[in-house]
């Protein structure tokens, strides 16, 4: 935790935003280059600006989003890929946000990327997990026994 409170108190922090699309694949041409069109980047692309500006690009998600995103947005691109896992191999996953919950181990992946010498250098940090969107999916014993724990 104290390498996470440093970190925010280092890092931007955006209070006021707001999703522009109905769904993540909308959202994010809005969020990082700010139109809404998949196919079209422009030179103020904030992944962009980011690599110019020497910033390691590191995105950490779950591995179903990683691959939507990679086939359904290619700009959307990074230095740095972490996927966790989020379903079984070979299974089929309609787009993102699989069945197993991803937000500790993303959580902890950060918090050791944070800790690693690979933080010492500029860098973007992009994560997201879907476990809120899929609460209820959830099992009902899992979401109780992480209740129990706050």
């Amino acid at each position: 935790m104290p390498h996470l409170s440093q970190f925010r108190g280092e890092a931007l922090d955006f209070r006021r935003t707001y999703a522009t699309g109905s769904d993540t694949l909308r959202s994010l041409p809005t969020i990082t280059r700010g139109n809404y069109f998949l196919d079209k980047t422009h030179e103020g692309d904030l992944l962009r600006l980011a690599q110019q500006s020497g910033h390691h690009r590191r995105l950490l998600t779950a591995k179903s989003a990683s691959d939507f995103l990679e086939k359904m947005l290619p700009s959307f691109a990074f230095d740095d890929v972490d996927a966790v896992q989020d379903y079984e191999e070979g299974e089929k996953v309609w787009g993102y946000g699989a069945h197993s919950s991803t937000a500790r181990e993303i959580g902890d992946r950060t918090e050791a990327f944070l800790k690693s010498p690979a933080a010492r250098d500029p860098f973007f940090l992009w994560l997201f997990h879907f476990d809120l969107h899929a609460w209820r999916e959830i099992d009902e014993d899992h979401i109780e026994a992480e209740r129990d724990k706050l």
